[in-house]
């Protein structure tokens, strides 16, 4: 069986780790579009129409994005955003090792 019919093991897999390095990609993600277009938070927090302070707390990780903020945030930078997946091997466990 392949992995799409049979998921892999991942009762070891701290999921916290997991979810936080995804806030994370997307954090950098966001900044790195605003520095590519030369974008300051609160022109970004303008194009978003949002609060300048919104936009802080998003780029901080103060902020539980969503798939939809994270889409309009590379909106208003003018990118979209793609997702991609992979295996769960190299993350960190909870007994402390890496794959």
């Amino acid at each position: 069986m392949n992995w799409l019919t049979q998921p892999p093991d991942t009762t070891a897999v701290d999921f916290e780790i997991l979810q936080e390095s995804a806030l994370a990609i997307a954090q950098s993600t966001i900044q790195n579009a605003m520095d590519e277009r030369g974008l300051k938070p609160s022109m970004l927090a303008e194009k978003m129409g949002k609060k300048r302070s919104f936009v802080s707390r998003m780029l901080r990780g103060n902020h539980n994005m969503t798939i939809k903020t994270f889409a309009l945030a590379l909106a208003a930078c003018g990118y979209r955003a793609k997702f991609a997946y992979g295996p769960q091997s190299g993350t960190a466990r909870k007994d402390g090792n890496d794959d």
